[in-house]
């Protein structure tokens, strides 16, 4: 076989060098050995003269990537919580339990705001933000300004209308070549998206619009 050659400890082949190899190739088959390990840990900076070792355990060094797992899904779920600030206590946030840190993290990257159910009049608000409001009785859903980028469904699954109100101002929009303006509505049995664009310019599109 020729001389290995490698910069890390993966790229070392364990079965290298064979017994029938020349033996003047040994010292460096050493060397190599040394490289591959001082560019695994480049960290590692002590001498002769101040040497350093790592003293930790397996469990030791598990449990530092699993606290650091931990601080970082603190760290995304506080910016995917838009209403109260979420607390950990081992591997619980709120009244989900997670195996490991690190199934905390990957929830909290795909966490998604609960659908709710209204049967009243009502606003939408910051944290309905990617869910489905469903209204279960004729109604007015206030629409407030919210964050660009925001996409909220609304279903009405009543008997009657639901309408769309903008907050503070009158809801206008294009219709026929002429400007519309008033309460828009959504008939029974129909599903709306909408999507803010800049404060209160919304995109609107589904079903049952009026």
């Amino acid at each position: 076989m020729g001389l290995e050659v490698a910069q890390y400890i993966p790229e070392l082949n364990s079965n290298w060098p064979l017994g029938v190899d020349a033996v003047n190739l040994g010292d460096n088959h050493i060397r190599t050995v040394k490289l591959a390990v001082q560019g695994s840990f480049p960290g590692f900076v002590g001498t002769m003269a101040t040497p350093k070792f790592v003293t930790l355990t397996e469990d030791e060094l598990n449990a530092l990537i699993d606290a650091a797992l931990k601080a970082q899904a603190a760290t995304i779920a506080g910016l995917w919580d838009f209403t109260t600030p979420p607390t950990i206590n081992g591997d619980v946030i709120g009244t989900e339990a997670f195996a490991t840190a690190a199934d905390l993290v990957l929830q909290n990257l795909v966490q998604r705001p609960s659908n709710r159910s209204i049967s009243a009049n009502s606003a939408a608000a910051q944290n309905d933000q990617g869910s489905v409001i469903e209204c279960t009785a004729a109604l007015t859903l206030d629409l407030p300004t919210l964050a660009e980028g925001t996409g909220i469904t609304i279903k009405n699954l009543t008997g009657g209308i639901v309408s769309l109100t903008l907050t503070g101002t009158t809801l206008s929009w294009q219709q026929g070549g002429a400007v519309a303006t008033g309460p828009r509505t959504i008939a029974v049995n129909s599903v709306v998206q909408l999507h803010w664009r800049t404060g209160s310019n919304i995109d609107l599109w589904g079903n049952g619009i009026s």
